[in-house]
Parts: C-alpha cells; sequence; structure tokens
C-alpha cells in the first residue's frame, strides 16, 4: 500500500505534492520542497514567487499593506525621552515608552529601568538619577 501512496501526485496549497520513489527502503520523502509564495495585493490573492528550500525567488514584486514596495518602511525605530526605558508589547510587538519609579532610572540602552547608585536619587518618575546634594545620602 505504501508504494501506492507514493507513487501519487497532486497539486496542493502551496503547489505540486510529490514523493521520491523507495529504492531499498529508502525515499518516500517530498520530493520537491518548493512553496509558492502569495501576496494579497488590492484585495486579491497573487502569486508572486517561489521558496525552494533556502532560497526565495519573487517573479513580481511584493506589495506592502501601504500600496508601497519598500519593506524598510515598516522599520520602525522608538526615541524615547532620555528619561525613559523603551518597553515592547510582547504580544503585539510594540513599542511604547514609559518613566521610571522614583528611586530608579533608564540603564545606558534604556531597555529597563534600575536603581540609583548609592549616594544618587531620582525624585519623581521621568526623572534620571542625580548625584544626592552635599550633605544628603540616600
Amino acid at each position: 500500500y505504501l508504494d501506492a501512496l507514493y507513487s501519487i501526485s497532486f497539486t496542493g496549497a502551496t503547489g505540486t505534492v510529490s514523493f521520491t520513489q523507495i529504492v531499498d527502503a529508502v525515499g518516500g520523502d517530498r520530493e520537491v520542497l518548493a512553496f509558492q509564495v502569495f501576496n494579497t495585493q488590492n484585495g486579491e490573492v497573487v502569486i508572486v514567487g517561489a521558496a525552494y528550500g533556502e532560497t526565495v525567488v519573487l517573479d513580481q514584486a511584493v506589495v506592502f499593506p501601504d500600496g508601497g514596495s519598500d519593506p524598510r518602511q515598516y522599520d520602525v525605530t522608538v526615541s524615547c525621552a532620555s528619561t525613559q526605558v523603551r518597553l515592547r508589547d510582547e504580544s503585539t510587538g510594540a513599542i511604547s515608552c514609559s518613566g521610571c519609579t522614583a528611586g530608579e532610572g533608564p540603564n545606558d540602552d534604556q531597555s529597563a529601568c534600575e536603581d540609583c547608585e548609592t549616594g544618587y536619587f531620582s525624585p519623581t518618575a521621568e526623572s534620571r538619577c542625580s548625584a544626592c546634594p552635599e550633605g544628603a545620602y540616600q
């Protein structure tokens, strides 16, 4: 029965599906790992190319949601004030800025809040750690 199954070839959702011949009990693998690349353009699903293993060949331009073809337009850099940290929402990927609580300040790359070092303080959120005034100690 397996020989009959492996001789089947059909067109699936991602392209043609076929299997290698079985020789000396070896084979029966997906023959050509080629997949069609689809893109929605003007409300229609269009085949724009194919992927073969680690190679992708595009026969026509990919159109992005804004109607353009420049993927770099979707590279977003979020600049936060020097007193804030950049936070990424794990579920959506959205980046926002937030101040640290009193007694904390943003680390050097603004990726997290950290306690002010001994001899430094931040009186409010949205402030950086500053040296305590002379004669004062935190």
